[in-house]
Protein backbone atom coordinates (compact mmCIF):
# COMPACT_ATOMS: atom_id res chain seq x y z
CA UNK A 1 0.00 0.00 0.00
CA UNK A 2 1.09 3.56 -0.64
CA UNK A 3 1.96 5.72 2.35
CA UNK A 4 -0.69 8.16 3.64
CA UNK A 5 1.41 11.04 2.27
CA UNK A 6 1.44 9.50 -1.20
CA UNK A 7 -2.31 8.86 -1.06
CA UNK A 8 -2.96 12.48 -0.08
CA UNK A 9 -0.82 13.58 -3.04
CA UNK A 10 -2.88 11.30 -5.32
CA UNK A 11 -6.07 12.82 -3.97
CA UNK A 12 -4.79 16.40 -4.35
CA UNK A 13 -3.64 15.76 -7.91
CA UNK A 14 -6.94 14.14 -8.90
CA UNK A 15 -8.94 16.96 -7.30
CA UNK A 16 -6.90 19.55 -9.21
CA UNK A 17 -7.42 17.70 -12.49
CA UNK A 18 -11.19 17.53 -11.94
CA UNK A 19 -11.46 21.23 -11.04
CA UNK A 20 -9.27 22.21 -14.02
CA UNK A 21 -11.44 20.17 -16.42
CA UNK A 22 -14.71 21.62 -15.09
CA UNK A 23 -13.34 25.18 -15.03
CA UNK A 24 -12.49 24.89 -18.74
CA UNK A 25 -15.97 23.58 -19.61
CA UNK A 26 -19.20 25.32 -20.63
CA UNK A 27 -20.58 24.43 -17.18
CA UNK A 28 -18.09 26.60 -15.27
CA UNK A 29 -20.20 29.82 -15.09
CA UNK A 30 -22.92 27.93 -13.17
CA UNK A 31 -20.73 25.60 -11.11
CA UNK A 32 -20.06 25.36 -7.39
CA UNK A 33 -17.83 22.57 -6.11
CA UNK A 34 -17.66 21.79 -2.39
CA UNK A 35 -14.63 19.78 -1.31
CA UNK A 36 -14.74 18.64 2.30
CA UNK A 37 -13.57 15.81 4.43
CA UNK A 38 -16.08 13.50 6.00
CA UNK A 39 -15.29 10.80 8.56
CA UNK A 40 -14.94 7.48 6.74
CA UNK A 41 -12.72 6.13 9.50
CA UNK A 42 -15.66 5.03 11.64
CA UNK A 43 -15.99 7.94 14.01
CA UNK A 44 -14.24 11.26 14.36
CA UNK A 45 -12.46 12.72 11.34
CA UNK A 46 -8.94 11.41 11.02
CA UNK A 47 -7.73 15.03 10.93
CA UNK A 48 -9.37 16.04 14.20
CA UNK A 49 -12.54 15.22 16.07
CA UNK A 50 -13.43 18.90 16.27
CA UNK A 51 -12.74 20.36 12.83
CA UNK A 52 -12.30 19.65 9.16
CA UNK A 53 -11.83 21.79 6.07
CA UNK A 54 -14.13 22.80 3.25
CA UNK A 55 -12.99 24.31 -0.03
CA UNK A 56 -15.54 26.13 -2.19
CA UNK A 57 -14.60 26.32 -5.88
CA UNK A 58 -16.73 28.45 -8.17
CA UNK A 59 -16.62 31.62 -10.25
CA UNK A 60 -18.98 32.91 -7.54
CA UNK A 61 -16.68 31.97 -4.64
CA UNK A 62 -14.56 34.67 -3.01
CA UNK A 63 -10.99 33.78 -3.91
CA UNK A 64 -8.24 33.62 -1.34
CA UNK A 65 -10.66 33.96 1.57
CA UNK A 66 -10.49 31.96 4.78
CA UNK A 67 -13.75 32.09 6.70
CA UNK A 68 -13.64 31.99 10.48
CA UNK A 69 -17.39 31.45 10.82
CA UNK A 70 -18.37 28.22 12.57
CA UNK A 71 -20.01 25.93 10.00
CA UNK A 72 -20.76 22.21 9.95
CA UNK A 73 -21.72 19.61 7.36
CA UNK A 74 -25.35 20.72 7.47
CA UNK A 75 -24.23 24.23 6.46
CA UNK A 76 -22.79 22.80 3.25
CA UNK A 77 -25.99 20.89 2.49
CA UNK A 78 -28.09 23.99 3.24
CA UNK A 79 -25.96 26.06 0.85
CA UNK A 80 -26.35 23.48 -1.92
CA UNK A 81 -30.11 23.36 -1.33
CA UNK A 82 -30.33 27.16 -1.61
CA UNK A 83 -28.27 27.18 -4.83
CA UNK A 84 -30.53 24.51 -6.37
CA UNK A 85 -33.77 25.96 -4.98
CA UNK A 86 -34.52 22.84 -2.95
CA UNK A 87 -36.35 22.55 0.35
CA UNK A 88 -34.28 21.40 3.35
CA UNK A 89 -34.08 17.63 3.78
CA UNK A 90 -34.32 17.80 7.58
CA UNK A 91 -34.48 20.24 10.45
CA UNK A 92 -30.68 20.01 10.80
CA UNK A 93 -29.97 21.59 7.42
CA UNK A 94 -33.03 23.87 7.72
CA UNK A 95 -31.47 25.38 10.87
CA UNK A 96 -27.90 25.43 9.54
CA UNK A 97 -26.09 28.65 8.64
CA UNK A 98 -25.46 28.84 4.87
CA UNK A 99 -21.94 29.66 3.67
CA UNK A 100 -22.92 33.21 2.70
CA UNK A 101 -19.56 34.80 3.50
CA UNK A 102 -17.77 32.57 0.97
CA UNK A 103 -19.63 33.89 -2.08
CA UNK A 104 -19.59 37.13 -4.06
CA UNK A 105 -22.02 38.80 -6.44
CA UNK A 106 -19.14 39.56 -8.87
CA UNK A 107 -17.99 36.32 -10.51
CA UNK A 108 -14.44 35.59 -11.65
CA UNK A 109 -14.63 33.23 -14.63
CA UNK A 110 -10.87 32.64 -14.87
CA UNK A 111 -10.28 28.87 -15.15
CA UNK A 112 -8.19 26.90 -12.70
CA UNK A 113 -4.86 25.40 -13.76
CA UNK A 114 -3.93 22.25 -11.83
CA UNK A 115 -0.59 22.17 -10.04
CA UNK A 116 1.46 19.07 -10.94
CA UNK A 117 2.16 16.59 -8.18
CA UNK A 118 5.52 17.11 -6.48
CA UNK A 119 5.33 14.50 -3.69
CA UNK A 120 7.04 11.25 -4.74
CA UNK A 121 5.15 7.97 -4.89
CA UNK A 122 6.02 6.13 -1.66
CA UNK A 123 5.16 2.65 -0.48
CA UNK A 124 4.82 1.30 3.03
CA UNK A 125 7.24 -1.52 3.76
CA UNK A 126 5.76 -5.01 3.66
CA UNK A 127 7.02 -5.52 7.20
CA UNK A 128 8.28 -2.84 9.58
CA UNK A 129 11.98 -2.17 9.34
CA UNK A 130 14.50 0.15 10.94
CA UNK A 131 14.08 2.62 8.06
CA UNK A 132 10.25 2.76 8.19
CA UNK A 133 9.73 6.35 9.31
CA UNK A 134 7.00 8.96 9.28
CA UNK A 135 7.25 12.41 7.72
CA UNK A 136 8.82 13.89 10.86
CA UNK A 137 11.53 11.20 10.87
CA UNK A 138 10.09 9.38 13.87
CA UNK A 139 10.10 5.60 13.51
CA UNK A 140 6.70 4.01 13.04
CA UNK A 141 5.28 2.04 15.93
CA UNK A 142 6.61 -1.15 14.36
CA UNK A 143 4.72 -4.38 14.99
CA UNK A 144 1.59 -2.60 16.24
CA UNK A 145 1.21 -0.64 12.95
CA UNK A 146 2.02 -3.71 10.84
CA UNK A 147 -0.60 -5.77 12.68
CA UNK A 148 -3.18 -3.01 12.26
CA UNK A 149 -2.41 -2.64 8.53
CA UNK A 150 -2.93 -6.38 8.04
CA UNK A 151 -6.34 -6.20 9.77
CA UNK A 152 -7.68 -3.32 7.64
CA UNK A 153 -10.39 -4.30 5.19
CA UNK A 154 -9.62 -2.18 2.12
CA UNK A 155 -11.86 -4.22 -0.21
CA UNK A 156 -14.66 -1.64 -0.04
CA UNK A 157 -15.13 1.95 1.20
CA UNK A 158 -15.96 2.56 4.86
CA UNK A 159 -14.71 -0.84 6.06
CA UNK A 160 -11.61 0.59 7.67
CA UNK A 161 -12.31 0.83 11.39
CA UNK A 162 -9.06 1.73 13.15
CA UNK A 163 -7.58 3.63 10.21
CA UNK A 164 -7.82 6.96 12.05
CA UNK A 165 -5.50 5.93 14.92
CA UNK A 166 -3.09 4.25 12.50
CA UNK A 167 -2.88 7.34 10.27
CA UNK A 168 -2.44 9.63 13.27
CA UNK A 169 0.52 7.60 14.58
CA UNK A 170 2.12 7.39 11.14
CA UNK A 171 1.84 11.14 10.54
CA UNK A 172 2.06 12.62 14.04
CA UNK A 173 4.03 10.02 15.98
CA UNK A 174 3.09 8.27 19.18
CA UNK A 175 1.30 11.00 21.12
CA UNK A 176 -2.48 10.71 20.79
CA UNK A 177 -4.79 13.67 20.12
CA UNK A 178 -6.55 15.28 23.12
CA UNK A 179 -9.82 13.41 22.53
CA UNK A 180 -8.13 10.00 22.17
CA UNK A 181 -9.59 8.36 25.27
CA UNK A 182 -13.12 8.43 23.83
CA UNK A 183 -12.14 6.61 20.61
CA UNK A 184 -11.60 2.84 20.65
CA UNK A 185 -8.15 1.85 19.46
CA UNK A 186 -6.20 4.89 20.63
CA UNK A 187 -5.24 4.01 24.16
CA UNK A 188 -3.24 1.09 25.45
CA UNK A 189 -5.25 -2.15 25.38
CA UNK A 190 -5.69 -2.06 29.17
CA UNK A 191 -6.93 1.53 28.98
CA UNK A 192 -9.20 1.22 25.91
CA UNK A 193 -12.92 1.95 26.27
CA UNK A 194 -15.28 -1.02 25.84
CA UNK A 195 -16.57 -1.89 22.38
CA UNK A 196 -19.97 -0.52 21.54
Amino acid sequence: METPFSMVADNDEATGMIVETISHSVFWPETAIFIFEDDPQDGYDHVDGHRTICLVVSPWARRGVTSHVHYDDASIYRTIELILGLEPMSRYDADAAPLYDLFTSTPDYAPYEAIPRTWPVEWNPEEPSADARGRDGERFAGDRDADERRRLDLSAPDQTGGLGPLLWRMVRGGSPPPYAKIIPGWADPDDAPPDR
